[in-house]
C-alpha cells in the first residue's frame, strides 16, 4: 500500500482501477501479465500492466494474487 500512496492522483486512479480488473479476470490482454523474467526469480512473480509506464508487481498462487508493490516501469 504504500507504494500506491506515492504515486500522484492519475496514477493511483489508474492503478485501483487496474487492481479492480484484474480482480474480475487476470487473463484480461489488457493487463499484459507475464512472469518476472530475472535469474532466480520465483516463477509465483508477476507484472501487470497499469499504463505504458506503470506495472504492479504481485504473486500468483493457483486462484489467488497478493499484490507486492506498483511502480513505475524500470
Amino acid at each position: 500500500m504504500s507504494s500506491l500512496q506515492k504515486l500522484n492522483n492519475q496514477e493511483r486512479k489508474q492503478a485501483t482501477n487496474t487492481i479492480k480488473d484484474m480482480r474480475k479476470d487476470i487473463s484480461l490482454p489488457s493487463l499484459s501479465v507475464h512472469q518476472i523474467d530475472r535469474e532466480r526469480c520465483d516463477t509465483k512473480f508477476r507484472s501487470a500492466r497499469v499504463n505504458s509506464d506503470l506495472r504492479i508487481i504481485f504473486m500468483s498462487e493457483g486462484d489467488y494474487c497478493t499484490l507486492l508493490y506498483i511502480d513505475h516501469h524500470d
